[in-house]
């Protein structure tokens, strides 16, 4: 039967001094609902605490290795149908949640303490009161009957100094050989439970065990035997925590642990054994404890083991790459949690008559987005397909259509430059025929790539004439877009080319530093170049007086140099007003004959490419990615820049639908990247990745 279960967690009480946080406070205020003060921010919710949103659990939840989280939330209860189903029940860590008065060490000895005015009764029933511990931080005899080291044993001995006092987890606070004081405790403060981690290395000392359980440590086996057997004998039930950021340094030694899909297979094995010599008393298990604080700290800042970050973030860091390791770490958890919990269903839950609930929750999607969902750029869109159609309630409305580039979609007889001069080409086997019905047939351009007259006629630099004159060994051949193929003054011949081959569509973006030379423009147009209108304005007309459709992109990547050099462009939410300025001088002169706008063209690629990888204008990304780029960290700024883009996107939609289009009858969207993608197998894992990377693609 489902039931919802609150778990608050207190530090364990342990050998040197007590661990409780002093100026303590917790009430009731009806049956079955909770208010807890948190230290700086007042959190409520029914039913218990709501951590509401993924920032939240992250920005509250992080237990500290220098201080374990104050308390913890388990919440066991049916989850939606649209998550992937791999938790039946999830521990929120939250830090320093309520107060309590001062417990005095020297009153009540660390042995035996009593439970004063916090007590069993002080929480509803249903509520789950626990303390919890890591491995790491609690057991001590570190390199005794046989264990081996794990990172953290070799991030503490190799580099102390990235510890704070110097110390390390070789003794701890010993509850190997204290275990038994340390439930006396619990028992004395009518603890419900105790979660503990089990360390991988003291199992498995070199990470690995074979089919026969060779390399499986029996003494490990021995200790927690005894852990549990004595949590159970004094009514406390034992929590287990499969992995507490512990990874065997044998692993990170053969193929560098987590960084490695290797480890998947390693990990399930691990938990195999673990479910095998443990799962008939313990019905709670956890597979990892707060995966994102250990790919965000230890493959991001560098801050834990195994210390990994790129240089350029933290010179003192053990190698890595802060903008891609992180990612590859969360998608092998992500991975090892879902073979764990595989093997416990299929193999071992029936018989353990463990939690009830089928439908579960599992990590939210925008992380394993983020992990999976990488799309890279090799050109330019060879074919448009354009979709106009009702979007989704769940999204948030902005595009009424969208346009998918992809890339070689058809193959073409070769054309002869000598057969077919570029003044004219016929269409050959190509035509509008050989598509159907409501398909626009249609090619495309960028103002930068085609345009040229790039310093005549009133206009004033982009980011791609600062980045391909000041540094033309970025560009293959060293070219610029100074002349380009000059359709600033050869409009008409391109058209005349687009006529012949029966198009019903072009897309060109406008270039906005011709329409505004210092990318703003004042109240009374102040700023706006008359020359840039005109030019615009007849090659729509021009488009049109052939019948072919104008489709207009806002933005293709070429931010006016003058706002990059006054705020740094796209890194600063300075430039959504702007956009949004130049978005309605847009509107304005070219919307009578304009009915298809688009705001920005794939705008996961400007974002990656120009921040991440420093291969586009405005160049920028880590020193440790690529020693050639313009500053910037590829860990950071490309998520900015998306989210400012977002909300420059939104900006000009809104100002259109609520200005002008009702009177110009138009539509306006976005351009995306289009790849598609066929799972590898029939298997469910192989589609949902399917699903992701597609997710990750067209959920702009």
């Amino acid at each position: 039967m489902a039931y919802t279960q609150g778990f608050l967690q207190l530090r364990a009480l342990t050998t040197s001094s007590v661990r409780v946080s002093p100026k303590w406070e917790l009430r009731t205020s009806k049956p079955n609902r909770i208010v807890c003060k948190a230290q700086n921010e007042n959190v409520e919710d029914s039913d218990a605490t709501n951590l509401n949103l993924s920032s939240r659990r992250m920005a509250l939840g992080t237990a500290l290795i220098g201080g374990a989280a104050d308390a913890q939330l388990s919440m066991e209860k049916p989850q939606s149908e649209s998550h992937m189903g791999c938790n039946e029940f999830i521990v929120l860590g939250t830090v320093a949640v309520t107060t309590l008065p001062a417990i005095s060490p020297e009153e009540y000895p660390a042995s035996h303490v009593e439970p004063l005015s916090l007590n069993r009764t002080s929480f509803p029933e249903g509520f789950v009161f626990g303390t919890a511990s890591a491995a790491y931080q609690y057991e001590g005899a570190a390199f005794e009957y046989g264990r081996e080291a794990s990172v953290w044993d070799t991030f503490t001995h190799e580099h102390p100094e990235k510890i704070e006092d110097g110390s390390n987890g070789d003794v701890a606070i010993d509850q190997y050989h204290r275990y038994e004081e340390d439930i006396k405790i619990m028992k004395d403060m009518n603890l419900d439970a105790y979660r503990f981690s089990i360390s991988w290395s003291r199992i498995l000392p070199n990470g690995k065990g074979g089919k026969n359980e060779e390399g499986v440590n029996k003494e490990g086996i021995e200790y927690y035997n005894n852990l549990i057997d004595h949590l159970i004998a004094n009514g406390i039930k034992p929590y287990v925590t499969l992995f507490h950021w512990d990874t065997p340094q044998a692993l990170e030694t053969e193929y560098g642990g987590f960084l490695s899909s290797d480890i998947v297979d390693d990990f399930r094995n691990y938990a195999q054994i673990c479910f095998k010599y443990f799962g008939d008393r313990v019905k709670h298990w956890i597979t990892l404890n707060e995966p994102s604080a250990y790919s965000r700290e230890g493959y991001s800042v560098g801050a834990f083991a195994p210390g990994r970050c790129s240089s350029g973030h933290d010179e003192t860091c053990l190698g890595g790459d802060s903008a891609t390791e992180p990612y590859i770490v969360t998608h092998n958890l992500l991975l090892a949690h879902a073979a764990a919990v595989d093997v416990y269903r299929k193999q071992f839950q029936a018989q353990n008559e463990n939690v009830e609930d089928s439908d579960a929750t599992n990590l939210n999607l925008s992380s394993r987005r983020m992990a999976l969902g990488t799309a890279l750029i090799g050109g330019a869109a060879d074919a448009q397909l354009s979709m106009e159609k009702p979007q989704s309630e769940s999204h948030m409305g902005c595009n009424e259509f969208i346009v998918l580039g992809t890339v070689a979609v058809t193959t073409l007889p070769a054309i002869s430059p000598e057969e077919y001069p570029a003044s004219h080409v016929e269409p050959l086997s190509l035509n509008r025929t050989s598509f159907p019905e409501g398909f626009v047939f249609g090619t495309a351009s960028a103002a930068y790539q085609y345009e040229g007259a790039a310093f005549e006629y009133g206009r004033e630099a982009s980011v791609w004439d600062t980045f391909t004159h000041e540094h033309p060994e970025k560009i293959e051949d060293g070219s610029n877009g100074d002349v380009a193929i000059d359709q600033y003054h050869r409009y008409e011949e391109d058209i005349k080319i687009m006529k012949d081959m029966n198009l019903d569509a072009y897309r060109f973006s406008i270039s906005w530093s011709r329409i505004l030379p210092n990318g703003k423009g004042g109240k009374n147009e102040e700023g706006v170049n008359k020359e840039g209108i005109e030019y615009y304005n007849n090659l729509i007309d021009h488009l049109i007086a052939n019948g072919i459709k104008p489709y207009v992109t806002l933005f293709h990547w070429d931010t006016p140099q003058a706002l990059e050099t006054e705020y740094g462009g796209f890194l600063s939410s300075d430039i959504v007003d702007d956009f949004r300025n130049y978005a309605q001088i847009c509107f304005k002169y070219f919307g009578d004959r304009v009915k298809h706008w688009i705001t920005l063209n794939e705008p996961s690629a400007y974002s990656r490419e120009g921040y991440s990888v420093g291969a586009f204008a405005p160049g920028r990304c880590s020193s440790g990615h690529d020693e050639t780029c313009l500053g910037g960290d590829s860990a950071t700024e490309p998520y900015i820049v998306t989210h400012n883009l977002l909300l420059a996107h939104a900006a000009a939609v809104d100002v259109y639908r609520k200005q002008f289009q009702d009177d110009q009858k138009g539509v306006i969207g976005i351009t995306l990247i289009s790849r598609w993608f066929e799972p590898y197998s029939n298997s469910e894992a192989d589609k949902r990745a399917v699903q992701r990377a597609l997710d990750f693609l067209f959920g702009w």
